[in-house]
């Protein structure tokens, strides 16, 4: 196994990317995040061994992993397979995992490359075929004059080696079952066009999880997935931290989601048996928390943002924690927390199957996990501009999330519309709330978007919000 640090600067997140089968860090070589290290994985012929244990191929990556607050995983084509063996260590600080063009069973007549075309590549590997292979990795010759001066340079012995090491592996666990191998992925990126893994397998192999299909072939632009679906955590903070003053006077979708959700969770809880524990995870300006707050009883009532909160907006007896809400919860106590909430923040959380599971754990029998979030619709009028979009699942998908030891009281889909006056006036909306934590659009974008801004019948400009609603409570 092989490693190198791309845009190291000792930040407290690391996204581990792991490459696909004959690769090396140069088609990785200048990829860059503003809040995360970058490590390159490659190099895959220590992953397997008949004997298992003789080797400990991911001993670099563990040595390191304890050193970052949280970790994000990117894995390609056969990097999926390989990541997958190492999930397990790196659980405590791992968070969104990503899964571009591959599947975890990737030698797979249904799921994976047919076993056929695996031994055909197999038997028939030189180094003219290699070149044909990464023409078809790259889709057009377009596309392979840009990545060439990029190509891996490793010798072809070392590339069949690595190949019958994975196939190995992969043959290996062909019919032995691994419940829900797939749960551990936040998301999988599909190319249309993908030359190497067949799209309906992996459109079979991702079926329960959340799928985004983009247009491209095998070798995406890796640049444009971190930017797109890797959340900067940095920039929400930093967004809000500015909007704090203008918030309250400009967020009122968020105050009457923050209302019904307070209607809504009177009906399935009851305060005075919250005595010990009650925690609100992204509280901002409080207005979510002013609605309960004259209810509470606990002796420990916590609010939690990524962002400073002033101490005057803090109603009394709450206690306030400046701390990345979605890690921090897996350092609780099992079964120490009567109630969990939150509104209009979930959305910024990296890994949505992992915050239920470790609600689950927190929470004592019979306790509330109440909050709110957006689906992948929300502010649908914004993509024009070309920025990242928000990837949190949809309520179906939140649904099929759901662990086992919850009990579902509500679920729902709601959607609320503002109207401005221009295309400018609903940018500006947006600056005033924070609500725009996202990458920034470029000049061309910018132009471009308030030309072709959706006109509604009436002549203003609407901006549609659709925020989920989940309460749930643990057996």
């Amino acid at each position: 196994m092989q490693y190198k640090y791309l845009n190291r600067k000792h930040h407290a997140r690391l996204l581990v990317l792991f490459a696909g089968w004959g690769m090396d860090y140069r088609l990785f070589d200048n990829l860059r995040h503003d809040a995360y290290d970058i490590l390159v994985v490659w190099d895959y012929r220590q992953l397997y061994s008949e004997e298992r244990g003789e080797t400990r191929p991911f001993g670099y990556l563990l040595s390191r992993a304890p050193k970052y607050k949280e970790i994000c995983i990117l894995a390609w084509s056969f990097g999926v397979y390989a990541a997958q063996q190492v999930m397990e260590a790196l659980a405590p600080n791992l968070s969104r995992c990503i899964a571009v063009n591959g599947t975890v069973n990737p030698i797979n007549d249904t799921v994976g490359i047919p076993e056929a075309t695996f031994r055909g590549t197999l038997s028939n590997l030189d180094q003219r075929n290699w070149q044909k292979f990464f023409r078809r990795i790259c889709g057009t010759p377009e596309r392979m004059a840009q990545v060439e001066p990029q190509m891996p340079k490793r010798p072809i012995e070392e590339l069949i080696d690595e190949l019958q090491i994975l196939g190995h592996g992969a043959l290996d666990s062909l019919g032995k079952e691994v419940p829900n191998p797939h749960r551990k992925w936040d998301m999988a990126i599909i190319s249309t066009r993908d030359a190497i893994f067949p799209l309906e397998n992996q459109r079979k192999a991702w079926a329960q999880n959340t799928v985004i299909e983009v247009e491209g072939p095998h070798l995406p632009s890796f640049q444009t997935i971190i930017d797109q679906y890797l959340i900067d955590k940095l920039l929400v903070a930093k967004r809000f931290s500015e909007a704090f003053t203008t918030y309250t006077d400009n967020a009122s979708v968020q105050l009457t989601i923050a209302q019904n959700l307070w209607a809504t969770l009177k009906g399935h809880i009851n305060f005075d048996e919250c005595r010990d524990t009650i925690l609100e995870l992204g509280c901002g300006t409080c207005s979510f928390t002013r609605l309960y707050a004259q209810d509470v009883k606990a002796h420990d009532w916590e609010l939690w943002d990524i962002a400073d909160v002033p101490a005057n907006c803090v109603p009394s007896g709450a206690t306030v924690r400046k701390c990345d809400a979605e890690m921090e919860l897996r350092h609780l106590r099992s079964a120490s927390v009567d109630a969990i909430l939150s509104n209009c923040a979930v959305q910024w959380f990296s890994s949505p199957a992992r915050f239920l599971s470790d609600c689950l754990k927190a929470l004592r029998p019979g306790g509330i996990l109440a909050f709110t979030t957006f689906d992948q619709d929300n502010l649908s009028e914004m993509r024009a501009l070309g920025t990242s979009a928000l990837t949190t699942p949809a309520l179906d998908e939140w649904l099929q999330m759901i662990p086992d030891g919850f009990e579902k009281l509500e679920a729902k889909r709601d959607q609320h519309q503002l109207r401005f006056d221009t295309p400018r006036a609903a940018l500006q909306h947006l600056r005033l709330t924070g609500v725009n934590a996202l990458s920034a659009p470029s000049v061309s974008a910018l132009r471009h978007f308030i030309e072709t801004y959706p006109k509604a019948a009436d002549g203003s400009y609407p901006l549609t919000y659709t925020p989920l609603t989940l309460i749930l409570r643990k057996r």
